[in-house]
């Protein structure tokens, strides 16, 4: 009798072990790149980026106009956020619009995610010693971003906009359903996992108890003679392999940002 075949579900994992610290040029802390796409682009020219921080000290973030960044604390305090008097936001569009008055905003509760321009020169205070903090960085007008947390244990379906999954907190399995377990990836704090395509619901993450997952969706904003969605996860999946496998990024400077 012929063998039910097994549905396998491509994928790239990036281990915490491997990202590597880049000091910022002010000195108060550290980035370690996830991935940034297209995989030539410098920091003038991204369409999105996923990195995790080290924040030592106070100090101004560097700013990205016509960016929209989202941050979640990981671990730490946590940190404000404090515009400068007489400096005005260039508002995103998504995830969520930001009061024209709000000086002010407050990252105190690890996993929830925090959306503000980057476009502004935003002061960090630190509540009370080092925070690590997990960014992603989207371009407007050329993508919209989504940052999911997934919490607690259960299984979920791999969303078809998914470029880019990260444990932030416990233990995640991906796999395939009805795939043999030497198809699984058991991923660890800092982990990460990037699918090679997308719309492929055989796909699914399997979380622990207390585990913290999040989930990066890009949704690009379609041009003429644009890629396709399944195109797009594939050109993200193609920055990240990237990453992993060590790839110059072009115009990459090698102090990171305040970022």
């Amino acid at each position: 009798m012929d063998q039910p075949k097994r549905e396998t579900f491509p994928c790239t994992v990036r281990r915490a072990a491997t990202l590597v610290p880049v000091p910022w040029k002010n000195g108060g802390g550290t980035t370690r790149e996830i991935a940034m796409s297209p995989v030539a682009a410098s920091f003038d020219d991204f369409i999105w980026r996923v990195s995790v921080a080290e924040i030592a000290r106070d100090g101004a973030f560097s700013d990205f106009p016509g960016v929209d960044r989202t941050i979640v604390l990981l671990d730490g305090a946590g940190m404000d956020l404090e515009r400068p008097p007489g400096t005005s936001p260039d508002l995103p569009a998504h995830p969520a619009p930001l009061s024209p008055t709000l000086d002010r905003h407050a990252l105190r509760e690890p996993y929830v995610p925090l959306s503000f321009d980057g476009g502004t020169r935003w002061h960090a205070r630190l509540v009370d010693g080092p925070t690590h903090d997990f960014n992603l960085m989207v371009r407007r007008g050329a993508a919209r971003g989504t940052l999911t947390t997934w919490r607690g244990a259960g299984t979920f379906p791999l969303p078809a906009d998914s470029v880019l999954l990260f444990v932030a907190h416990g233990t995640a399995t991906w796999h395939a359903r009805g795939a043999a377990p030497s198809d699984a990836h058991t991923l660890r704090r800092f982990d990460s996992v990037a699918p090679a395509v997308s719309r492929a619901p055989a796909a699914c993450v399997a979380l622990d108890a207390g585990a913290v997952v999040l989930v990066v969706g890009i949704a690009m904003q379609r041009a003429a003679g644009a890629a396709d969605a399944t195109d797009a996860v594939a050109t993200h999946h193609a920055a990240y392999t990237a990453a992993d496998t060590g790839a110059h990024v072009a115009g990459a400077s090698p102090a990171a940002t305040a970022s």
